[in-house]
């Protein structure tokens, strides 16, 4: 039997080919079209690989996330909401927490933002939620934030694609880079890069604001360069 995770982001030629190439309909598939972000050969639509590549499938709908809170997922929800597309929403288990927390800040003024950050991550460390990332919306986003944050007293990890993540340390890592993982708490930052509402943006920005456990804090020059303007006030 052939297992694929993060099945959104493969083709139906590939599907396909690893259909002939295995000699198999053994395969367990797995994935959320949400957080499809390689729309250039990812999934729009389950329907074609159940009724054509693999008409005998079962198929079932699991819209449950046993991950984050119902308050940071209702914020995500409406995010993906901007898309007008018909895409499942996920229903968080009913394990309630704090809001998502909306800081603004000024990227004229890094030593400010810095402090911020470093206050806001110790606190987090004190209410002893360990594993924490600082989310940016690319690589050279992230080099921005480490450049930022690299003469800080915190242990601070720049993640690579491929390179583990070590212990203790808050790790910073792009929106894609994000997908699969999960934190105690996520730090979403933008200095000089804001998220438009174009689907590849709408659909990081879903996906970093679902990678937390308990806390969601995020930080922008104005809550539209997070698209928080679009969503309703009382979520964060």
């Amino acid at each position: 039997s052939i297992f694929i995770d993060e099945a959104q982001d493969y083709s139906y030629f590939q599907f396909a080919a690893l259909k002939a190439g295995f000699e198999t309909e053994l395969f367990t598939i797995v994935g959320d079209l949400a957080q499809g972000i390689h729309s250039y050969r990812g999934l729009k639509s389950w329907e074609p690989l159940v009724k054509e590549i693999f008409p005998n499938a079962n198929y079932q709908t699991l819209q449950k996330s046993y991950r984050t809170t119902v308050e940071i997922m209702q914020l995500a929800n409406d995010i993906l909401s901007i898309m007008n597309q018909d895409l499942p929403k996920v229903e968080p288990v009913i394990r309630h927490g704090d809001k998502p927390r909306f800081t603004k800040i000024d990227p004229a003024n890094l030593e400010q933002v810095k402090q911020i950050l470093e206050d806001d991550i110790q606190l987090l460390k004190k209410e002893e939620l360990n594993s924490i990332a600082i989310i940016g919306r690319t690589d050279k986003e992230c080099l921005r934030i480490h450049k930022m944050l690299e003469n800080s007293n915190l242990p601070i990890q720049l993640l690579e694609e491929k390179e583990d993540m070590k212990k203790g340390s808050v790790v910073i890592l792009p929106s894609h880079l994000s997908k699969g993982l999960e934190f105690d708490a996520v730090l979403i930052v933008t200095l000089e890069e804001s998220y438009s509402d174009e689907e590849l943006d709408i659909k990081l920005l879903y996906v970093a604001m679902t990678r937390p456990m308990h806390r969601l804090y995020l930080y922008a020059s104005s809550p539209s360069d997070l698209l928080l303007d679009r969503v309703q006030i009382e979520r964060f």
